[in-house]
């Protein structure tokens, strides 16, 4: 998702000073933007967290979503130990994550070369290379081979699903099968998904008894042409993953949450 209007990304900047502790260098870098061209962005947080990315809308918006909108909800009421990060952009989601729960391990997959590129820059400058395992691969629901369109530098909305005018300016990338990667794991506490709507493959032809490793879900779903966001929902409630809280943001659009034991999450449903 993206932070709509110049206004709207300044206020997101300016609420920053309550989680970065040069949030007045990053308001600067973001109202300067357009004289900045090809600058980087570090955010030092309070939490001791550093990000570094490209001072460009779609690659610090993620960032603000998540610490001045906290649009995940974080910290949950739950101390997870096994997460998967599918669509971990620069790893911002990554790395809050961890802040909070000092036993948790994250398995972080990112196709973007240049995404990935950041995602390990900030994942080293943490020295948290121990805790993320980076998968330079997109997930999908067949594996093999697929082509992701680029939609700028360290872009937040990279997309796997071809939009009007995207032919001829995508590329090849690996792609690993949601099944053949739940199938890997005993148990998972946590999946957070935002994959700019390839959610639809991932899920619709993933195997339901797949899913029985997943304890919960964090989703955000986009618009597909031909899909419903209740294609989604079905599915998941039939793979045993119920719907406990929902951020609508638009005509099939939006973040939602899903768990095998709702009371974990009970504070994101209200």
């Amino acid at each position: 998702m993206a932070v709509s209007g110049f206004k709207a990304k300044l206020g997101m900047a300016w609420q920053s000073r309550t989680w970065c502790k040069n949030w007045l260098a990053v308001t600067a870098a973001i109202a300067l933007r357009g004289a900045l061209r090809g600058s980087v962005v570090h955010f030092h947080l309070r939490n001791g967290v550093k990000l570094s990315v490209p001072n460009e809308a779609m690659a610090t918006d993620p960032i603000f979503e998540l610490f001045s909108a906290n649009i995940y909800r974080l910290p949950w009421q739950m101390s997870p130990i096994t997460v998967m990060d599918v669509g971990a952009h620069v790893g911002a989601f990554t790395l809050s994550l961890l802040s909070y729960y000092p036993r948790c391990v994250v398995w972080a997959f990112e196709p973007a070369a240049d995404s990935f590129t950041w995602l390990t820059r900030n994942v080293q400058q943490n020295d948290l290379d121990d805790r993320v395992k980076m998968v330079n691969a997109a997930v999908n629901g067949r594996g093999g081979r697929g082509i992701l369109y680029p939609a700028g530098s360290a872009s937040c909305i990279n997309s796997m699903v071809a939009s009007p005018g995207d032919e001829g300016t995508g590329y090849e990338v690996e792609c690993i099968a949601w099944d053949s990667i739940l199938r890997q794991f005993d148990h998972i506490d946590v999946v957070k998904m935002d994959v700019e709507g390839a959610e639809y493959d991932i899920v619709l032809n993933t195997p339901h008894e797949a899913w029985r490793c997943v304890d919960s879900l964090v989703m955000e779903y986009h618009p597909v042409a031909g899909f419903r966001w209740n294609d989604l929902t079905e599915t998941l409630m039939n793979a045993g993953l119920l719907l406990v809280g929902e951020m609508p943001l638009g005509p099939n659009l939006g973040l939602a949450w899903f768990s095998r034991h709702p009371g974990s999450w009970v504070s994101i449903a209200k």
